[in-house]
């Protein structure tokens, strides 16, 4: 591991979501400043954290350490109404060989999910989708 990265971000949700992700898969020490506080910027921090990466916050900056990452064999990862990690996580992680239950509120079981079932299935992983929870066991044999 390298020093410290700092990032500031654009404080869009849109724009923190994916430099958290960057951040996430970096295996970097890396802190964002000026992130925007909000549901779902909480909601993808949290996820982050269930999925094993030490995250800080503070007043107006987050540290995120990604190696190294505690890895588990079973997760629960509450995505609540962030449409971005109920599209985004499951696709990242079914590059990992674990098994995962995402869970979603019943607002976003109402939008349309069959597009990330399609990607999943092509990718064989075979998502099972229950209420408000999204079953799958990923696979170290994908190349994402």
């Amino acid at each position: 591991m390298n020093e410290v990265q700092i990032i500031s971000a654009y404080p869009s949700k849109s724009h923190f979501q994916r430099v958290l992700i960057c951040a996430a898969l970096s295996d970097e020490l890396i802190n964002i400043e000026n992130y925007p506080e909000c549901d779902d910027s909480l909601i993808l921090i949290n996820a982050l954290i269930e999925l094993g990466y030490n995250i800080e916050l503070t007043s107006n900056k987050l540290s995120i350490n990604s190696c190294p990452r505690k890895v588990k064999e079973n997760y629960v990862v509450n995505c609540g109404e962030s449409g971005f990690c109920s599209r985004v996580l499951p696709i990242i992680f079914s590059a990992e060989n674990a098994n995962f239950e995402f869970k979603y509120s019943t607002r976003m079981i109402e939008r349309n999910l069959e597009p990330l079932i399609d990607i999943l299935n092509q990718l064989k992983i075979h998502p099972i989708l229950e209420k408000n929870s999204l079953f799958l066991h990923g696979s170290n044999n994908l190349n994402i």
